[in-house]
């Protein structure tokens, strides 16, 4: 379900390390046909990651 326009959830497996986590989102984005090399993507998440309630961390990162 998507809660703003233009979010779209992703389902992940568990991961603890921050850039291990951006690398991920970016392989899943193009996998999935949803952003290509070169585009801006905007990751937010909690750090440290696993703690729930904690999205306190946001980061812009180019694909590819």
């Amino acid at each position: 379900m998507a809660l703003f326009w233009g979010v779209i959830p992703r389902e992940m497996a568990r991961i603890s390390d921050t850039d291990a986590l951006v690398n991920w989102c970016s392989g899943d984005l193009m996998a999935a046909g949803l952003a290509s090399p070169g585009e801006r993507v905007v990751i937010v998440f909690g750090a440290p990651i696993g703690v729930s309630g904690s999205t306190n961390s946001i980061r812009i990162h180019v694909i590819g």
